[in-house]
């Protein structure tokens, strides 16, 4: 990993501040109170969140920001820390993608420490030590860590060679218990092999054995394939029970001769039905020109009424006509053409109503409309 930039904002003295590194070694020099160690702190705020609290926030602002920008494995890093009196928040921006890292206490979000890789050296006895930061009031690197095996157990985990440790003591331990085991299994071994001594017609128990084998091999495949017709009756049960229904179904049906004789007849009665259908209209259409010559007559000469009554005879005629039309044409239709002769009859009522005319004495009366509604 390689640091690049550092911008601090509102943190200590620093209002605006960025720090560019290069490779290698960087010092900052500067006189006192420039605000040297600050840039420090402002890391370790960053990356341990020390100091604690939100005293280093500078008198001047509300709140602060540390921007790291670093590189690994070919990719550019972007840390930034921003901390304001109700918020506290982490964002990590790996090739433009942020993410967002809220509401951790004071523990440091793993994805932030697994991005930056600067982790605390835990010892055996669940000490931690930080190789990462010293203090210019701490003494000089590894002096003050307690005796040489301890110095020696530090630099071991700083190199991994604890997990080569722990690998070799747990190969080691493996490798015990698998001996271990093996041991039993010999023992085992042994102990069957001096049984099967016991038995001197072992050859022809294994025969038998087989043969056994071949016949419960056998057997087994009768189960299976007693098994499988088994589940062809259960899926055949229902067709079965809804083929005997049908058959019942089928059986019950009357069997249609056909009276060819008859159907011709009905033909041919259809056709003469439709004959005095087409004669039945002609009558209507005779009936509504009468009608239609007798209305506007009626009204200014009474000779011609009497004359109009005589053709009330006629009407009366062809209504008796067509009521024998209609009876020939009940046998086929008898409740339409019912309806179509009420409707003629209404309208014959209505044209005498307009004549004032009495269908049975053939006289002129005005009340004639009260006992015909």
């Amino acid at each position: 990993m390689i640091f690049k930039k550092i911008h601090i904002k509102n943190f200590q003295s620093h209002k605006n501040s960025v720090v560019e590194f290069t490779l290698g070694l960087n010092v900052l020099i500067g006189p006192t109170n420039a605000g040297k160690s600050a840039v420090l702190r402002a890391l370790q705020k960053l990356i341990r969140d020390y100091p604690a609290g939100k005293d280093f926030i500078n008198e001047d602002a509300d709140s602060a920001s540390i921007e790291l920008t670093f590189e690994r494995d070919n990719k550019e890093y972007k840390i930034t820390r921003s901390i304001t009196a109700t918020k506290n928040l982490y964002y990590l921006s790996v090739e433009n993608q942020e993410q967002e890292f809220g509401g951790f206490g004071r523990e440091i979000p793993q994805e932030i420490q697994n991005a930056l890789e600067m982790f605390l050296i835990e010892l055996e006895n669940t000490d931690e030590i930080d190789l990462h930061f010293l203090d210019q009031h701490d003494p000089l690197f590894m002096i003050s860590k307690g005796s040489a095996g301890v110095r020696s157990k530090i630099l071991g985990r700083v190199g991994g060679l604890h997990i080569l440790d722990k690998g070799i003591v747990q190969v080691n331990k493996d490798t015990r218990q698998e001996n271990s085991n093996l041991k039993i299994k010999v023992e085992e071994k042994e102990k069957i092999q001096n049984e099967l001594n016991d038995f001197p017609n072992i050859t022809i128990m294994e025969q038998i054995v087989e043969k056994l084998f071949n016949e419960y091999r056998k057997l087994k495949q009768q189960v299976d394939r007693k098994d499988l017709l088994k589940s062809y009756y259960n899926s055949l049960t229902p067709l079965a029970i809804k083929g005997k229904q049908l058959k019942t179904y089928i059986d019950s049906i009357p069997i249609i001769n056909p009276n060819f004789n008859k159907i011709r007849q009905q033909i041919i009665y259809l056709e003469q039905i439709k004959m005095l259908n087409t004669k039945l209209l002609t009558l209507n259409v005779a009936i509504r020109n009468v009608e239609n010559k007798i209305i506007p007559d009626i009204k200014t000469d009474f000779n011609l009424l009497r004359k109009k009554i005589i053709q009330l005879d006629n009407i009366k005629k062809l209504s008796n006509q067509l009521y024998q039309l209609n009876l020939k044409l009940s046998a086929i239709n008898i409740e339409k053409l019912s309806r179509e002769i009420e409707e003629k009859n209404r309208e014959w009522v209505f044209l005498l109503r307009e004549l004032k005319v009495c269908p049975t004495c053939k006289q002129t009366t005005t009340n004639v409309g009260e006992f015909y509604g």
